[in-house]
C-alpha cells in the first residue's frame, strides 16, 4: 500500500521468529524526521513501541512482533490478524505522508 516513496509493507523472519510491519521511506529522510519528531505520539496512537531505522538513502518506521511461521497453519491465522490490525493502524500516517508528497509536488 502507497506509493513508489513511502509504502507498508509486512513481513515475516523465520530465523528470529518475528513478524513486522514498516512504514517504508524510499530516498526522503526529511520526511521521515518530521515522523520520528512525533515518534511518541505515533507509537501512542499505534498502541506499540516502534524502532525508528535510517540507513544511507532509506529509512522506516518498523514495528516487530513475535511469531514463529514454522509453527504452521494453526498459527497462520493469528499473524494474518495482527497484519490486518497493525496494516490498519499504520495506514493514517502512511496517507499523511503521500498527501504531503502530493501537496508538494503540487507547489513547483
Amino acid at each position: 500500500m502507497g506509493s513508489s516513496i513511502y509504502h507498508i509493507s509486512f513481513m515475516i523472519n523465520t530465523q528470529k521468529k518475528k513478524i513486522g510491519a514498516e512504514i517504508y521511506f524510499s530516498n526522503d529522510k526529511e520526511m521521515f524526521e518530521r515522523f520520528r519528531a512525533h515518534s511518541e505520539e505515533i507509537e501512542q496512537e499505534l498502541g506499540v513501541k516502534a524502532e525508528w531505522r535510517t540507513a544511507t538513502k532509506d529509512c522506516r518506521i518498523l514495528i516487530l512482533n513475535d511469531g514463529d511461521a514454522k509453527k504452521g497453519p494453526d498459527a497462520w491465522s493469528t499473524y494474518f490478524d495482527w497484519f490486518c490490525d497493525i496494516g490498519v493502524r499504520l495506514l493514517p500516517f502512511l496517507n499523511a505522508a503521500v498527501q504531503f508528497e502530493i501537496w508538494c509536488r503540487l507547489q513547483k
